[in-house]
Order: structure tokens, then sequence, then C-alpha cells
């Protein structure tokens, strides 16, 4: 917003209707008697003052680079302030050529808490805070951020002459792939590589920046620091190093060799390493380089035409019907070129999405005996109108004379307009560690009866119908102590310790380690107020906001953090706000990477979605699971899992699939 000083300030005035007329509290504002005087007065006297007495809140002031004084343009200033009556309130302007920034005068009701802050892209963001009304003059001067290191070079190449794993992990063929492509998406495939037995299938050439694609089957990983062996343009030579992988992941490459996470090289996943002694060049086994490119499938007559045989990558069956009672298929995709199957004809395949229709998995490598079995299910089919829908998945191929096949898909819905799965309630806990070995029990609570389960390790009984499990390591020891909240009394009861009444009818249980003294302090949250019990008591949210905190900043305290689908916004208290999800999302913020920081992370129960911000996105699980992100492999990083109530399912991606627990069940782990 661009002003002009030399124009006076006009006052605007904004009016809300309160979303609720609860207040918290108990405070009560008592009448006052006034004595009337024999003398008459034309000016009434003033209403007693009330915690809603009108007031006003402004801004302005200069924003600077504080390395040179440079005023920033265009730099966004957010005021924010928790009005007594209303709630929470803001407003945002930009900087004009000059730095200044200047927001219009609101009438609104006595202040509790207020916050000025000022960010710009590639500098740090200041804050100002105040309690007060009236107009709050403030210049900011932000930090330059440092230029992250490396500066962010991708490595480039014209034509991969060779491939070559460093270090082996797989058992079999296929345990462990590697796949080079173009980050642009132009040249579907440089060549592949197969673990075992470092056999490298070439494919197109031109000048590139390389993507590295890895499929890691389940049960295998690659360890940090493993490197790939590039030979390329004329015999010159590249190290591309992994951090330690699991699944399917895409990796950017720098210069350097060095892999990231995402596209403008600033989330490093595994820095160059020093250098190793380079192994012969002379490949083992199928392929050799040549300066003249040889064929590497020998050449067979093609066998007598066949009725059965089919010469381009077809499904198994070719159309299939879906329902609310049979959500899902399996199908295989047969891959038979030129009416045979060939062991070394390898390609990688990938599906097309739809809006309501999911294929796991969405893409794969080559096995030998050419067919893959994958999954269609229903996805979000809330917003199909009446009557049957079909709808076409085409599978793509990189290889052979046809690249592309589809399967014909049709929905007969039981009712006319579907409704999607009700959503289990977002639970807050600060831990799950019940025996204190660095990982994450599988756990349960039991409301109806007030049994606590944890699988292999104990049962007992602890609570009642309405409780909410509240675990977290309340002695300091490492260890996760079994406690509940009961919201009709404000009871919190940690077994074998305490018990502490505080909260009240509808209030969400937030506890977590607000100190960062190594211990989990109870806390509630009300409608935007947090109240953590002999530490401190604040606004921040309000109503439609769901309380995330959690350990933004890596520094060992749990921060205080709110997020609100509707408006898809992240916001970290005197840290960041940041935009990312959806209405229909649960948040399931936590440290996926393993380094510390947790990040701010959703899952969408209508397709399975997790997405992870600046990391990654996968398809794992569905309506009415509990997403319950969690280090169960006691690798010091969170894994997504999911927890089935109505089967008793607990399902961690990429490590175990377990029956424990029933419906109605809630999960009591983290």
């Amino acid at each position: 917003m661009n002003v002009n000083r030399g124009l006076p300030v006009r006052t605007a005035a904004i009016f809300w209707r309160p979303a609720s007329s609860i207040s918290v509290g108990s405070a009560r504002a008592s009448a006052v008697d006034i004595t009337p005087t024999p003398a008459p007065s034309t000016t009434p006297s003033p209403p007693p003052t009330t915690a809603c007495s009108p007031c006003s809140v402004s801004a302005q002031g200069n924003v600077y680079d504080s390395a040179n004084s440079q005023p920033l343009e265009n730099a966004l200033v957010l005021l924010e302030w928790e009005d007594r009556c209303w709630g929470e309130q803001q407003q945002e302007v930009f900087t004009d050529a000059s730095g200044y920034y200047e927001t219009i005068q609101l009438n609104t009701h006595a202040v509790g808490q207020g916050r000025l802050t000022a960010s710009f892209s590639g500098y740090g963001m200041d804050c100002y805070d105040f309690t007060s009304c009236g107009d709050h003059p403030h210049d900011f001067h932000l930090d330059p951020l440092p230029t992250p290191d490396p500066a962010g070079a991708f490595f480039r190449l014209t034509e991969v002459e060779s491939l070559r794993v460093t270090h082996p992990r797989g058992s079999t063929r296929y345990d462990l792939a590697y796949q080079l492509r173009d980050t642009a998406g132009e040249i579907s495939s440089r060549g592949h590589i197969f673990d075992t037995e470092n056999r490298f299938y070439p494919n197109q050439s031109g000048e590139v920046s390389v993507l590295l694609r890895s499929f890691v089957h389940q049960g295998f990983t690659t360890q940090s620091g493993d490197n790939l062996l590039v030979t390329y343009d004329a015999g010159r030579q590249k190290r591309i190093y992994l951090p330690e992988l699991t699944g399917y992941t895409e990796l950017y490459v720098g210069a350097d060799g060095s892999t990231y996470y995402d596209s403008d090289l600033l989330l490093p996943a595994q820095f160059a390493l020093p250098g190793t002694p380079t192994p012969t060049l002379t490949p083992r086994g199928y392929h050799s380089p040549t300066t003249t490119p040889q064929s590497y499938i020998t050449p067979t007559p093609p066998p007598s035409p066949q009725p059965s045989c089919m010469s381009c990558p077809g499904l198994v069956p070719g159309s299939i019907t879906l329902s609310e009672q049979t959500s899902s298929r399996e199908v295989i995709y047969d891959f038979t070129y030129d009416c045979r199957r060939n062991p070394d004809q390898i390609h990688n395949w990938w599906t097309s999405s739809t809006d309501w229709l999911t294929v796991d998995p969405p893409q794969g490598f080559g096995f030998d005996s050419q067919t893959f079995a994958v999954t269609v299910s229903l996805g979000d089919t809330s917003l199909l109108g009446p009557g049957p829908h079909a709808d076409r998945v085409f599978f793509h191929d990189d290889w052979g004379g046809c690249s592309i096949c589809w399967l014909d898909v049709q929905y007969v819905g039981t009712t006319p307009t579907p409704s999607p799965t009700a959503s289990p309630p977002v639970l807050v806990l600060d831990s799950g560690d019940y025996d204190g070995d660095g990982t994450a029990e599988i756990a349960v609570f039991r409301p109806a009866s007030g049994l606590w389960a944890m699988r292999g390790l104990s049962r007992f009984y602890f609570g009642r119908a309405g409780d909410l499990p509240v675990s977290g390591d309340y002695r300091g020891d490492g260890t996760a102590g079994a406690a509940l909240y009961r919201s009709s009394t404000g009871l919190w009861a940690i077994r074998n310790l305490t018990r502490i009444y505080t909260g009240f009818t509808a209030s969400v249980p937030v506890p977590g380690d607000y100190a960062g003294d190594g211990t989990c302090d109870i806390g509630i949250y009300f409608r935007g107020l947090w109240s953590i019990p002999g530490l401190t008591r604040f606004w921040f949210g309000s109503a439609p906001y769901i309380p995330v905190p959690g350990d933004y900043t890596g520094d060992g305290r749990t921060d205080i953090a709110v997020f609100r689908g509707e408006r898809n916004l992240w916001a970290v208290r005197g840290i960041t706000r940041i935009y990312f999800g959806a209405a229909s999302d649960r948040p399931v913020p936590g440290d996926y990477l393993g380094d510390g920081l947790w990040v701010p992370a959703i899952f969408r129960p209508a397709t399975g979605l997790w997405a992870v911000r600046g990391w990654t996105r996968v398809y794992y699980g569905r309506g009415g699971d509990f997403p319950v992100p969690a280090d169960f492999s006691g690798a010091g990083y969170d894994d997504p899992a999911v927890f089935r109530p109505a089967t008793g399912l607990w399902a961690v991606r990429g490590l175990t699939r377990a029956y424990f627990g029933a419906s109605g069940d809630l999960p009591a782990t983290r």
C-alpha cells in the first residue's frame, strides 16, 4: 500500500459481529452509584470504564536494510492485536518507494496484546510488541539473510555414458534403482541403474540440469554418504551423494554432487563428502560403453502372432466399477512389447491423476515378470453429483513403441451425494515413549473402560469416558507418563505423579515443554487463550484456529502455534506466518527431517495425502484415520503413520503394519 505522507490520515470505523458471546474468567463490572449535584449539567457523566472501552490502533514508520540503511520498497508490515471484545484482528500494508508504511486508524476496543511485524524476501523478520491503544510509530531495520552455501548451481550434462553404484545395498536385482532425469521434465529419462548388478541402461541425450530419482523398496535403505559415480560428456566424472533413502524420492543435484530436496538448492539432503578412490572405469556386467552406440538387447526374430498377445502395455482388467462397498480394485499393468516378455526390457512407468481416483503406487520400475499390481481406489467423491460417473486413468511408459494405455473406471454412488468420512478429533500429546528408549510405542487409550495399552509393554486402567490422553515427559527423565485431561472439570491427572485442576469445558489440552527445561508442562487453549500454569497466560489465535504447539526453532522449547485451514494459515508466535494447507486438512507438524526442527505438515483425509512443507508429498491413509506422526523407528525423525479405529490397524509408512486396538480407542502416542 503506497501512501502519501502529505495527506491527512482518515479514520475508518470498522465493525465486526462477534462470533461468540462466551467470556472467559470471572471478571465482573460493578455498578457505581453517583450522587447527583443540584446544579444541572449539559454534559452527561462518562460511563464507567469496562473491558470493552473504545480505543483506536494505528502504526507508521519506515523499513530499512540494516546493512546499508537503504529503504525497502514493498516490505510487508503486519499489524496484529487482540481485541478484548472481538478477538484477534489484523491489518497488513506494504512500504512505498521510500520504505514508508502507514496503517489506517481503526476504532476498536481495549488492546490486550499487540504486535507489529515487518518482513521482506531475503531478509529476516523484525517484531515490535505493544499493549496499549493509540498510534505506534516504529522504524524497522531488517537484517539481510546470509547467502546459502553453496550458491545453488545445478549439475549439468549432455550425455550419460555410465552410472555406477559405489555401495550396493540391495539383495536382489530391483531392491534399489536410480534414474537420472531432466529437472524441467523435458527429457523423461537419461538412464537407469539397478543396485546389485550395476547394470546401466542408457536413454536420451541433450543438455539438462540433473534430477535424481531413487526407488528403494520396502525393507532396504541407502546410508548417508552413499554415492553414484556418473561418467558423462566424453569421460568426465561426478559423484552424486545420497542421504539415507527409503521409498520413492526425488533429489536435485548441485554442481559439486551435493543433493537437495528443493529446486532452489537451499534445502540440503546430503553435501558432497571427501572423495573416495575412483573405481576402474571398465563397467562390470551388462553394458560396456563404447564410442559407437550399441544395442543392449540382442535382436531376435519376432515370434508368430498370437491372439492373446498384447503388442503394447495393457491393463487387466481393462475397465472396473467402484462403489462405496467396493472402493478399490487391484489391476495388473502388463508390459509386453512386440508380443514377448523380455526381462532385459527395463522401463519406467507412471500414472496420471484424477480428481476422485488414486493409484497406488503411482510410479515404478520394471521387474522380471513384467507385470505390476496396482490398486485403484476412490478418493474424494463428495463433489460428484447424482448418477454414475466415469473417468479414465492413463498409464505412461518411457520405453517401447507404445507408451500409453488407460483404465476406464465407473463409479456408482449409493447416495446422490456421498458425504466425506468424518475426521476424528485432533489430539495434542507431548510424547509416546513410555519406556525411555527413544522410540515411540504403539499405544491406545480406551475411554469406555479407562484401559491404557502399550504394545509389548504394559496394560492398566486409568480414566473414564470423556477423558482425553495427554501423555508427556512430566518427570523430565526421558520417559512418557500416562496422563489424561477431563474437560468437564478441568482435571489433569498424571499417573503416579499428580492431579491438578486447570481449564474448563471446551478447552483443548496442549501439553509441551514451554519452559525448555526438559519437562512437559500442562497447558490449555480456549478460543485464542493460552494458559500455561506457573509460566504464562496470553492470547494468540481465535475460535476457528487449531492449536499446533511444537519446537519450530529447534531450541528445545515448545513454541505457541495455531493453524486455520480456511485461510491456509500457520502462525508461530513471535517467529513466522506461512500459508500451507486447505480447509479440510488436519495439521500434523513434526520433525520429519531429523534436524530438531518442527515443520508445518498436513494430512488430507479425502485423499490420504501427507504434505510436509519444503520436503515431500506422499499418499498414506484415508478418511476416518487418525494421523499419528511419531518416531516409531528410533531414527530421530517422525514417520508418517495412521491409526484406523474401525479395524485397529496401525500402519507406519516404510516400517510396519500391526493390529492393536479397537473401534472407539484413541491413539496415545506421538
